[in-house]
C-alpha cells in the first residue's frame, strides 16, 4: 500500500479549492477563520496560513 506523502498544507489547499468548485464557497463568501481551519484539520495556524497565501497568490480567494 502506498502512503499519500503529500505535505499537510497541499493536503488543505486542494479540499479548499475543490470546495470552491463545488459551490461550497460562493463568490463573495467568507472562508473558514484561520483559527477555525487549523481546528479542523488539527494544524497550526501557520499551515493554514499557507494555505490562504498560496490560494490568493493562484488567484483563487481574496484576501484582505
Amino acid at each position: 500500500m502506498l502512503k499519500d506523502e503529500k505535505p499537510l498544507y497541499i493536503k488543505i489547499k486542494f479540499q479548499i479549492r475543490n470546495a470552491i468548485f463545488r459551490g461550497e464557497y460562493p463568490l463573495g463568501s467568507r472562508l473558514p477563520s484561520l483559527r477555525e481551519l487549523s481546528a479542523e484539520f488539527g494544524c497550526s495556524s501557520i499551515t493554514t496560513k499557507r494555505v490562504y497565501r498560496d490560494l490568493a497568490r493562484e488567484g483563487y480567494i481574496l484576501t484582505s
